[in-house]
């Protein structure tokens, strides 16, 4: 297996603060992956050349400049010291940080200029030989830089900033083989908002390189994926390296143009069985609506929510929440569902930077307090399945009675009355905690929940599930007892499957104490 080796980063010494550098998305790039993309980004562009004639190298977010320094010292044995400062053009934000790369590269402002790249790239020539570089993180729903709409670039409106560079790499490449190779953040692989600029990568090069680097290398809370890609070329097989360093794993067939996510491509790599899933059956969405809720509901319910001042409860050895009455309704969050069961004041709750033993909601005061925000609730005290966010494998729990609030992100699922297929809210429950369905769904989403391989669905994403073709109902028997693993091994056979791996695989996560990703306290829209 082909380990990448190591370089030095940069002589330069200059450094901004940590709360600076935090704004402004910038972190440096450690040596592993500069090593990376000059062996495989720089080194194949240059490979056929006996002359750096016309060669252009860009880092459109070049900090510091160790990037382009490197690319210096990769080029000047060959092709001489002069000839390989000419390849080099930059873009830096930040002015000082601008000037300082110059003095260290010994180049000029007309070779590495000041300003956001995604505003003034166009001014500069396009065409380049080679871009690559490791773009600022910084998620579009910080204040400092969320947007009223979509990208100018292609990305949605909560595209991480680093999604817009890629799509200035895509333009600034040249068309007929021009490469790039980018340090990404992991969600670039399957976040919704990413999605309009990963299909432009279909349409315009061949992703013939992915990196999962799985580990954090960054000062950072980031994950990290480097792609690399060739603008105007046919794809091939897809290459793929895990680890630091970067060790060479199995190629595996490049995105084609119908994919939607990238998760696939490195879910492998991560132990995730890979599952093929049958819809004739039908979906959830066909016997199930999905209430969900948004910021303004989140913070909307913080006032209002209280502990449970009345111990005990009844149902299930105290694990159930009691019946909402007029006056108050428990307040369920994700971190109180586990497959098949809550655990309402069994277990500690965190809600709005708070922790409760039994959290209760008071409706009498939220109605005349804010009575939209009343409606809101009261439409959900009905019988339903809730759906915890970003857990290892898909957990769910029913409410018969009508009696919980799902607190924002938790999904409800309401059966429909429509006249459609009849499911029991346990059938439908068993259905969602099925193995297969965790499976399929941690494939698809690595990279877009806190842990990489954590399961983050949308409500349209949980709709859009199968059913299965077999019966449900022995499964349901089993959840109904507590019987998980049995339960597990019901709604499998009920999909189709029977394979051992997948079931330890899902029994090992759905097991572990912790199974749920605590998410952010403050929860996306």
């Amino acid at each position: 297996m082909r380990q990448h080796g190591r370089v030095d980063g940069g002589a330069s010494t200059f450094r901004t603060g940590t709360a600076a550098r935090k704004s402004l998305g910038a972190w440096a790039t450690p040596p592993e992956l500069i090593e990376f993309l000059l062996d495989e980004v720089l080194g194949p562009a240059v490979a056929a050349r006996r002359d750096l004639q016309g060669f252009h190298v860009l880092d459109p977010a070049c900090g510091d400049g160790r990037i382009l320094e490197a690319v210096l010292h990769r080029l000047s044995p060959r092709f001489g010291e002069q000839a390989a400062r000419r390849a080099l053009h930059g873009i830096e934000l930040h002015p000082p940080t601008a000037e300082a790369a110059r003095r260290s590269l010994g180049i000029g402002a007309d070779q590495l200029a000041t300003g956001d790249a995604r505003i003034i790239g166009a001014e500069l020539t396009t065409g380049f030989d080679v871009v690559l570089g490791n773009p600022p993180y910084l998620n579009q729903l910080a204040a400092a830089t969320s947007r009223a709409g979509r990208s100018a670039l292609g990305g949605g409106p909560y595209a991480d900033v680093a999604v817009e560079f890629l799509a200035l790499a895509l333009r600034m490449a040249r068309p007929d083989g021009g490469r790039v190779g980018l340090v990404l953040p992991a969600s670039v692989l399957a976040t919704r908002d990413a999605a309009p600029v990963r299909r432009q990568v279909l349409e315009l090069c061949a992703l013939d390189g992915l990196w999962w680097v799985g580990e954090r290398v960054f000062d950072a809370s980031v994950r990290t994926i480097v792609a690399t890609m060739s603008r105007g070329r046919l794809a091939g097989p897809m290459r793929r390296w895990t680890g630091v360093p970067a060790t060479l794993a199995p190629a595996t067939a490049p995105p084609t143009a119908t994919t939607t996510t990238w998760g696939p491509l490195v879910a492998d790599l991560l132990g995730i069985p890979q599952v093929t899933l049958d819809s004739s059956a039908g979906r959830i969405g066909d016997v199930a609506t999905a209430l969900t809720g948004f910021r303004q509901h989140f913070y909307g319910l913080a006032p209002y929510v209280a502990d449970d001042s009345e111990p005990g409860s009844a149902g299930d050895g105290g694990s159930r929440p009691r019946a909402a009455s007029t006056s108050r309704a428990p307040l369920v969050t994700s971190g109180l569902i586990d497959v098949g069961r809550c655990r309402w004041g069994r277990r500690p709750a965190r809600f709005a930077r708070s922790t409760f033993a039994r959290p209760q909601v008071d409706l009498v005061a939220l109605e005349a307090g804010d009575p939209r925000l009343g409606e809101w609730v009261r439409a959900r005290l009905v019988p339903k399945v809730v759906v915890a966010s970003q857990t290892l494998v898909i957990e769910a729990a029913v409410d018969e009675a009508g009696a919980w609030v799902p607190s924002v992100p938790v999904i409800a699922l309401v059966p429909r009355d429509d006249g459609s297929r009849a499911v029991s809210l346990s059938e439908l429950c068993v259905a969602l905690c099925a193995p297969p369905l965790s499976a399929w769904a941690a494939s698809r989403g690595v990279g877009a929940a806190l842990t990489p391989d954590a399961i983050k669905l949308r409500p349209d994403e949980l709709l859009d599930l199968p059913l299965p073709s077999g019966s449900l109902a022995g499964a349901a028997e089993h959840l109904r007892a507590g019987r998980i693993e049995r339960c597990a091994e019901e709604a499998m056979k009920a999909y189709g499957f029977d394979d051992e791996t997948l079931l330890r695989w899902w029994s090992s996560r759905a097991r572990h104490r912790r199974s749920r990703v605590t998410p952010s306290a403050v929860p996306g829209s």
